[in-house]
Order: C-alpha cells, then sequence, then structure tokens
C-alpha cells in the first residue's frame, strides 16, 4: 500500500472516530451517565444532525415525534388541532405501556379525584392517590422565535423514552407527560424563515446582525400576528382553543411553560412577584417555591446562574398557563436567555451557543418533572383541595352568583357562553326568566331589582372553576396596597411602570353584555346547560310576506353589520336609517337596514334568503313606505351605504399586534376582504381601489410614521381623503393625523393645547410630589420653580410619603367600590389650577401615570352612526397617556366620562383620571369629500373587547357611505 493510500485511510479513520467522538459529546451535553435502549431512535438518528445545532422546522419536529412513537410502546403521538395555516397541532403523551392503553380510565379518575361534590370513601380516596399518575403538560415556544423550548423538549422526550436509569424510570412510573414540541407552528416557520434568510455562509454572533434583529413583523405571533401567550381565556384563534379542550381532557396538575428572553440575560423561573392575583389559590406560592428550589438546585450542579421573582407578575390570568393554577394546576414559568436559534455574543465577549440555550431548557424541564414524581401524591391532593377551595370561597364570599342577560347583544351573549363553558365553567340556563332582587349592575355598579328574561344564564361561584370565574369576570381586580405604593414611586420618578401586562380584563365589561352580581343565590328555576346548543339554534332567514317596498332587518346585533357587509360585497343597493320608528306597527331601531325595491333591479330573494341565513339575521318584508312613527322610506333619514373596500397599512413602522387585530377581526369574524398596504408603498399605490385605509398603532409613534411614508406618502393619504376617503386612525396612528404639520385633523394630543384645554389635577399636592421625585441637578422643583432638593425615601416611607391611602391613590368607581365592600364615595379632591408657564412640566409628569389597561367608561352620542349598536355607554380599555382635545367643527361620537364615573376596571391613578376625563375617545370630521375618524386607544385589542369593536366595524362598513360625498358619474 502506498503512502498516500496510507495516508488517505488514516485520515479517514480518524475523522470516522472525530466524528463518533462529536455524537457522542453531544449525547453527553444532557445526561452523560445515562445508559439508553438502543431502539429508541435519537434526533440525529432520525433527522442527520444534533440537538441543538439548528432549529427545526415543523416538518421536521413531526418526522421525529412519528419516528419515536412508532419505535416505543411509552410513547403515543395525538394530533389535538391546526393552526391557521393548517399545520397539526400534536402532542407526545409518555408514560408506562399499560397507562397508555387506559387513558379514558384515567381521565375519569382525575375527573372524579378533581370534583369536591363528588364523595369519595378512605378506600376510594386512597386508591385514586395510589393508582393514578400525575398529569404534567410541557408546552414549548409559543412565542415562534423563541426556539430553544422545542428541541429540549424533543430531546426531553427521547430521555424519557430510552434512558433505563433509576430517576427517569420512576419519572415514568409516577408521571404521564404531554409534550408539546411546537405551540405556534405558524410563528416558528416565520421565524426560522427569517432567521435562514439573514444567514451567511458563516455563522455570525453579531447580536446587531438582521439575521438576530429579524424584519417585520417577526416570529413572535401566529398568522394574524396575535401573541398566543395572551390568549389564554379569549380563545380567539384555534391553537389556544385546540389547546385547551386537549388540556380538559387530559386534566394535568403541572403545566411547565418554555419561553425565551433578552439574550443578555441568565435563565428567570417562578415564582413571580407581586402584584398577584388576589382569587390565586392559597398555597400556590408554596408550590413555585418548591419547584424553584430543585431547578436551583439542577443549575447549581452546573454552575449556571439564575434568578427568579424580578419582571413578571401572575395578576393578569390571561397568558397561555396562567388560568390553570385557578383550578388545581401548578404553573412553571422558564425564561432562558436567548441566542435566536445560533450562536450570539453576550456583554463581555461571552459567545452562547444555541446548543447552550437548549441545555438549559433541557436541564430545567428534567429538574420540573423529577419535582412532579417527588411529589406526584401531593400534587394530586392539591388539585382536589384547590378546587375544594373554590367551592368553599364561592359559599361565603362576597360574590355568589353572576348573571347573563341575551336581551342587548344576543351574538356576544352567545359567544361569551360558547367561551365560558370552554374553559370548563359551568353555567345554568332558565327557561322562564324572572325578577332578581338585590343585584349590582357589572357596569354602572347601580344595585336594585332586575328583570331577566327567558334565555338567561347563571354563573355560580360555589363550583370548581369558582377562582377562575371571578377573576375572569370581576370588573375590577384589586392589588396590595404595597404594591401601589411601589408602582407609584416607580411613576414618580420616571422609572416606568412595574406593571407586566393590562390590569382590566373582566369578560363582562368587554363584552357590553347586561349582567349582575349578587351577593345571595336566587330562587328562580335553573337547569345546568351543557353546550351552546342548550341555547336553541341560532335564529334568521328570510320572513315571507308582501314586499312591496322592500325588505328590512335590524342593525342591533353584531351580525346584522356582517349581513349588511355582505349585501354591499354582492353588489346589493343598502340603506341604513339615521332614527327609529313603526311601520305597519312593527317597531325599526335607529341602525336598522334595508333593501328598496326600487334600488334593485334584479330579483334580490335568492341572495337576501342565503345570506341572512348564513348570518342567522332576520330579515322582513317592506310592505309600505309610510310610517306611522318616524322616517318615511322616501325622505333623507335613510342613507344609502357605499360598499367598503379595506386597506390595513403594515409593514414598519406599525404595531403589528394592532394590524392583526383588525386584520383578523374583518377576515376571519367579519368576512370582509381586506388588503395589508406596506407602508412604504403608499406614495406609489393607486389609492382609489380603497374606500377605507386604517392606520394602526405604531410603537414608534407620528416620527416613525412620517420618516416611512415621506411627504409624498403623506401627500397621497390627504388627497386620497379629500376625494372621499375614510381613514380610520387607531392609538398611536392618531398622533399622526393629529400632528399640525400634516393638516389633517382638528383634533390635537393634549400635550400641544395646554394653554387653552389644560387638564384638571387630581392627586398628591405638590409637598407630596416634592418628597418622592427623583433629585434633579437643575436648581428647579418639579413645578419648575427654584426650591429645596428633594428627599429620597425608602420603602418603609412610601405609604405615608404618597398618601396611600388619600389622595394619591387608586381611583375606584361605583361599581369597584361596591364589589370590593367599601363607601360609595369618590374621594378625588381637585388640585389649584396650574399656572400657564408651569403646564408643561406638571403635564409631563401627569403622562407618567397613563393606564396600562384599564376599563373607563366612555358615553356614546346616540346620534351618531358610529354609536350604532352600542347602547348611551361602552367600556374601552385604555392603555398608556393619550388624551385628545376634539373642538371646532370635529365631532366626537365618544368621550370619556366624568370623573366619578369614569372608572370601571383596573388600576386608574387620579393624575390619569384629570388628564382623560371628557376628553375624546372617538371622532369623526370631514375633509374634503371624506372623513378621518380617530380612536384614542385601539378598540381591538387582542380580539377581546367586542364593544368596541362594534364601533370599529362601524367606521369601516358604515362610514363609506353616512359620512363621505360620493361623485355622481355622467
Amino acid at each position: 500500500m502506498s503512502s498516500s493510500r496510507r495516508l488517505v485511510r488514516s485520515l479517514s479513520t480518524c475523522l470516522f472516530v472525530l466524528a463518533l467522538a462529536h455524537a457522542a459529546m453531544a449525547q453527553d451535553r444532557y445526561r452523560p451517565e445515562s445508559e439508553h435502549d438502543p431502539k429508541v431512535p435519537t434526533v440525529d438518528s432520525v433527522l442527520g444532525h444534533d440537538v441543538g445545532s439548528h432549529p427545526l422546522l415543523h416538518h421536521e419536529v413531526l418526522r421525529y415525534c412519528r419516528a419515536l412513537a412508532e419505535a416505543s410502546a411509552s410513547v403515543e403521538l395525538l394530533e389535538y388541532g391546526r393552526s391557521h395555516e393548517g399545520r397539526p397541532l400534536v402532542i407526545l403523551v409518555i408514560g408506562r405501556p399499560d397507562r397508555l392503553k387506559s387513558l379514558d380510565r384515567i381521565q375519569a379518575g382525575l375527573a372524579r379525584l378533581g370534583d369536591p361534590r363528588v364523595t369519595l370513601s378512605a378506600e376510594e380516596r386512597n386508591r385514586l392517590l395510589s393508582e393514578l399518575p400525575a398529569v404534567a403538560y410541557m408546552g414549548h415556544s409559543i412565542h415562534g422565535d423563541e426556539f430553544s423550548g422545542t428541541e429540549a423538549g424533543l430531546r426531553l422526550a427521547y430521555e424519557l423514552v430510552a434512558s433505563r436509569d433509576a430517576e427517569i424510570v420512576e419519572m415514568r412510573r409516577e408521571l404521564l407527560v404531554l409534550m408539546d414540541p411546537v405551540l405556534n407552528p405558524d410563528g416558528r416557520e416565520r421565524a426560522i424563515s427569517i432567521l435562514r434568510s439573514f444567514s451567511g455562509r458563516y455563522e455570525n454572533p453579531d447580536p446587531e446582525s438582521l439575521g438576530h434583529v429579524g424584519t417585520w413583523p417577526g416570529g413572535r405571533t401566529n398568522h394574524y400576528f396575535f401573541d398566543l401567550n395572551r390568549d389564554g381565556f379569549h380563545l380567539v384563534h384555534p391553537e389556544s382553543r385546540a389547546r385547551l379542550e386537549m388540556l380538559h381532557r387530559f386534566r394535568p396538575q403541572l403545566i411547565v411553560d418554555a419561553h425565551e428572553m433578552g439574550s443578555g440575560s441568565s435563565f428567570l423561573f417562578s415564582p413571580p412577584r407581586h402584584p398577584f392575583n388576589p382569587h390565586l389559590p392559597a398555597g400556590l406560592r408554596t408550590w413555585w417555591d418548591r419547584f424553584a428550589a430543585t431547578e436551583a438546585a439542577a443549575f447549581d450542579r452546573e454552575g449556571w446562574t439564575y434568578y427568579d421573582g424580578e419582571w413578571f407578575e401572575e395578576f393578569f390570568p390571561g397568558r397561555g398557563r396562567a388560568i390553570w393554577p385557578y383550578l388545581g394546576v401548578i404553573d412553571i414559568l422558564h425564561e432562558q436567555a436567548s441566542t435566536d436559534g445560533q450562536s450570539i455574543t453576550r456583554a463581555g465577549g461571552q459567545v452562547r451557543t444555541y446548543a447552550d440555550a437548549v441545555h438549559r431548557q433541557f436541564v430545567s424541564e428534567l429538574a420540573d418533572l423529577s419535582a412532579a414524581a417527588r411529589y406526584r401524591r401531593e400534587l394530586l391532593l392539591n388539585y382536589r383541595n384547590v378546587r375544594e377551595e373554590a367551592m368553599e370561597r364561592g359559599r361565603s364570599g362576597r360574590v355568589r352568583a353572576y348573571y347573563l342577560s341575551p336581551r342587548l347583544h344576543g351574538d356576544r351573549f352567545r359567544e361569551l357562553v360558547e367561551q365560558l363553558l370552554a374553559l370548563g365553567v359551568e353555567l345554568e340556563l332558565t327557561h322562564e326568566g324572572g325578577k332578581l332582587r338585590r343585584v349590582v349592575d357589572v357596569a354602572s355598579g347601580k344595585s336594585g331589582d332586575a328583570q331577566v328574561p327567558a334565555g338567561s344564564v347563571r354563573i355560580r361561584l360555589d363550583q370548581p372553576a369558582g377562582l377562575l370565574v371571578r377573576s375572569l369576570l370581576d370588573p375590577h381586580v384589586d392589588s396590595s396596597a404595597a404594591f401601589q405604593a411601589e408602582e407609584r414611586l416607580h411613576r414618580e420618578r420616571a422609572e416606568g411602570s412595574r406593571i407586566y401586562d393590562v390590569t382590566a380584563w373582566s369578560l363582562l365589561l368587554a363584552s357590553g353584555l347586561e349582567s349582575f352580581w349578587s351577593a345571595t343565590l336566587d330562587r328562580l328555576d335553573w337547569r345546568p346547560l351543557s353546550s351552546v346548543a342548550g341555547l336553541g339554534p341560532r335564529e334568521g332567514g328570510l320572513v315571507d310576506g308582501s314586499a312591496a317596498q322592500g325588505w328590512i332587518f335590524s342593525g342591533d346585533e353584531d351580525g346584522a353589520l356582517g349581513l349588511a357587509s355582505d349585501l354591499l360585497a354582492e353588489g346589493m343597493p343598502l340603506r341604513v336609517v339615521d332614527s327609529g320608528g313603526s311601520l305597519r306597527g312593527r317597531e325599526f331601531g335607529r341602525g336598522s337596514f334595508a333593501v328598496f325595491v326600487e334600488d334593485e333591479p334584479k330579483d334580490p330573494v335568492p341572495t337576501l334568503k342565503r345570506l341572512a341565513l348564513r348570518r342567522a339575521v332576520t330579515v322582513r318584508p317592506l310592505e309600505t313606505g309610510l310610517a306611522e312613527e318616524g322616517p318615511d322610506l322616501g325622505g333623507a333619514h335613510w342613507k344609502r351605504l357605499a360598499a367598503p373596500r379595506v386597506a390595513i397599512l403594515a409593514g414598519s413602522p406599525t404595531d403589528a399586534y394592532s394590524v392583526g387585530a383588525a386584520w383578523h377581526l374583518l377576515d376571519v369574524k367579519f368576512g370582509l376582504r381586506t388588503s395589508l398596504l406596506e407602508t412604504t408603498r403608499v406614495r406609489r399605490t393607486d389609492l382609489s381601489r380603497y374606500s377605507v385605509i386604517v392606520v394602526p398603532n405604531s410603537w414608534g409613534g407620528a416620527a416613525f410614521y412620517r420618516r416611512v411614508l415621506g411627504e409624498a406618502g403623506l401627500d397621497a393619504l390627504k388627497t386620497w381623503v379629500e376625494n372621499g376617503g375614510t381613514l380610520v386612525a387607531l392609538a398611536a396612528g392618531v398622533d399622526l393625523a393629529c400632528d399640525p404639520a400634516w393638516k389633517m385633523s382638528r383634533v390635537r394630543l393634549r400635550r400641544s393645547v395646554l394653554d387653552e384645554h389644560p387638564p384638571a389635577r387630581f392627586g398628591l399636592d405638590d409637598a407630596a410630589i416634592g418628597a418622592v421625585a427623583p433629585l434633579a441637578g437643575t436648581g428647579l422643583d418639579v413645578r419648575g420653580q427654584a426650591g429645596p432638593s428633594p428627599s429620597k425615601l425608602g420603602p418603609s416611607g412610601w405609604l405615608e410619603a404618597l398618601g396611600i391611602p388619600g389622595d394619591g391613590e387608586p381611583v375606584l368607581g361605583r361599581g369597584a367600590r361596591r364589589l370590593l365592600g367599601i363607601s360609595d364615595e369618590l374621594d378625588l379632591v381637585a388640585l389649584p389650577p396650574t399656572p400657564s408657564k408651569q403646564r408643561r412640566a406638571v403635564d409631563s409628569r401627569l403622562r407618567r401615570f397613563g393606564p396600562s389597561g384599564a376599563f373607563l367608561s366612555v358615553d356614546m352620542d346616540e346620534g351618531h352612526f358610529l354609536s350604532h349598536g352600542t347602547g348611551p355607554s361602552l367600556a374601552v380599555l385604555a392603555r398608556g397617556q393619550r388624551s385628545l382635545i376634539a373642538a371646532g367643527g370635529v365631532t366626537t361620537a365618544g368621550r370619556f366620562a366624568a370623573p366619578e364615573d369614569l372608572h370601571l376596571g383596573g388600576l386608574l391613578w387620579p393624575e390619569a383620571a384629570g388628564r382623560l376625563s371628557r376628553t375624546a375617545w372617538v371622532t369623526r370630521e370631514g375633509k374634503g369629500s371624506g372623513q378621518v375618524i380617530l380612536f384614542a386607544f385601539d378598540p381591538n385589542f387582542r380580539g377581546a373587547c367586542p364593544a368596541t369593536q362594534r364601533v370599529f366595524l362601524n367606521a369601516v362598513v358604515l362610514g363609506p357611505g353616512l359620512g363621505t360625498r360620493s361623485k355622481i358619474g355622467w
């Protein structure tokens, strides 16, 4: 053999040995001491590369899951749903083979154990606690660009199936593990596409490189740009609904939620910090501490840093895992420092690899399962005990029952009933209705007797889901005085808010339904309601009869607006009336729609029948045009509508959440074809094809919009409006419209017109403000005057200096005060007016106190088309410090209520109440032949507020006909 051939052979041998060593090292990274069943395939053997080498595409994840399930009797692969884009949502069910064959029996046993109303003998109780496994659900990558949890979950699944170690054998004996590798497959695919699109031949750890930063809209969200980790109880999306149904079926006792955070951090896990939701079960914090101790010990062995309790809280119950503690489940959060699926350079020059991130996720989850196996019996007991606690609190608490009436909004009523049933809430239905005594109206806080109609629903609090009911339905959930003092101090010192999410979310306020709560149980006849079918069929269709003049349908229900949109889309001429009346003894309300015979040369009956059935709207014939009361059909009150042709500005600098919420509402829920118009293309797009353009929120505000649109884009939008377009601006999109330089709107941000419209001042007096203000080196105090330097305060001085309770405490409206059982009187002390020369300095401080998501009351102009189907007032979710002043030819269709009526739910500081009270929420003004409609706060936030979404839909569907002037052709 020649020396060259020997050299080649020697090199080949070396390379082979190195490859084996590399594979062994990759395996050893996770469990170097483990012995594994060789029949169980590794990720590498199925996919051809090691765990943590790079993020796996969804089809690769599925391929490995199938291979694992086919190879072992300890695994079952279940598909539980599909994403918006049709990708399968799957779990790997891992446990003893005999248990996998008897999942129905296990679920039935957990159902008996988890229902405190089921009397268990000592023998049966002990048998269930001995035989039943604790069910642990491991959820990964609900944010599509948080990659590492998926790979960690697959590697952990392999370990649970293949390992012969005693620790893992014990886990298989004590637990049933539900491994969910990808909660958001659509977002993950988008995120990986971005990563691969901007990856070079050589991996780049520069955190500023586009492969790390990404492009709009990023991969965090699902197909419609929603954060699925805020859809835990709203259930807007199929991913959330399918996962909830699956988890209710399996009844877990532990949920682990794997995330990623900023690359400069380390690793965070539960417990959280305050504020804590007061409806959480009493023993939850002890469980968090137990799991934290196990995770900390595992990280200590590796020499890895970690922390807990610094920045996330368990106040808002809407995150993916957050409803489950109220149902007896322990929820654990993991946040791993991200590497964006590759290597990344950290502060100090250290390079962390993607495999490092995967490894940390793996170790933390393994620690959680180890603790779950150790505490199996206690977890099962906790599952029952929490549900017993819920029933006891429901029997003795201030609220004994909630009541929902279908009287005002049948569509929303049906949707909320379906949502509550999906959440596992027990409901009761009355077929007769009757009088409720001494109940409290949820929206107004007024108490007294109320008549509920047949078909109303009662929700008792003495049920296993009672803690969840209080958390989701209470109009106001209070936080502790200690947290409020800390929050105020942070805001006073311009250090931002300590609030992680919104502070108000009541499903009742958000829906706008007629609803009540009671401190006692009534004696009406209530029967269990197990499905929405129990409400009866949805009524709708075309009623037979003489239609000499046409056909009419009420506009009160949201579905009627959908029918109107459908008819316009099919080219049918449609009218809407601006005042109510009666025809042949049948009343019609303001906002009713009609198809006139003389407007439509073709036979509209087939179309009306088809679409009325689809939307479940009742359409009645019009025999005469002569009204007994109200306007006749031929008068000016019946306005002709125009078909909406809608575009939503998208791309940088728009807020993808705001874009997605509007898009999903119009596209999915409403069935209205909608274009996403890239912002940079506005200047060179023929805008005449659209009748409505939505300018969504932008994290960069007006300045970013101006930069991206440019003067040409701004001019194009202005010309389009003047030629008959309807511009609808939301949140920071309003800031652009209010910019005086653009001359689009006469509405102004309050901070720009303080001389004419200074806010009312509530809150701390100047002396208290000075006591907690940050030290300044300007020689001036917070009022812009020379004065003594403010003092520093430690935590012990916060309560006294901040006046909590006192003038600086949060504002509580009548309903919140009644719910909490405190005085009905609102203690808002007005401070002296601010001198003109100090107003800007004072207003700058006041803006720090903008609400972080509070429900505020808005008075609606019932004569305006934007208020069709709303009633006289709405609960609006306000986020931020935007305050709009509308005067001089601008119509304010919705205005924030007076200070004493403003607060409905959530944390509202008196400073914010002064700035927002009696300012505009939604305005409309004409411009040329078109119009501008402005919403101070996004009405479509997270798809969570049907009552305010209706106002947005009015703007989009009714606006092109009612607020613009169309040109008449030759």
